[in-house]
């Protein structure tokens, strides 16, 4: 039974690696989407007070704190706005 089991972990990494592979191989080859500098430029763009005051139900509020932090360490670019 322990045989089928890191037979399973070890699928579900090379899996876990592979779509991580891809998304990044994503991030660094295509252009960004008019949808995600519109995304960007309604949420993240935007000072964390002015999130509040003009609600989105499209807007992941968590999502924009993680963006946020993620552009304040690696500064703006195609692979960070991802």
């Amino acid at each position: 039974m322990e045989r089928d089991s890191t037979v399973s972990i070890k699928v579900a990494l090379v899996l876990l690696v592979g779509m991580f592979a891809s998304t990044a191989y994503r991030a660094a080859t295509v252009p960004v989407t008019a949808e995600e500098a519109r995304a960007f430029n309604r949420a993240i763009g935007l000072p964390a007070a002015e999130l509040f005051q003009h609600y989105d139900p499209r807007n992941d509020v968590l999502y924009t704190y993680l963006a946020k932090g993620v552009l304040a360490v690696f500064r703006l670019a195609e692979w960070s706005l991802r």
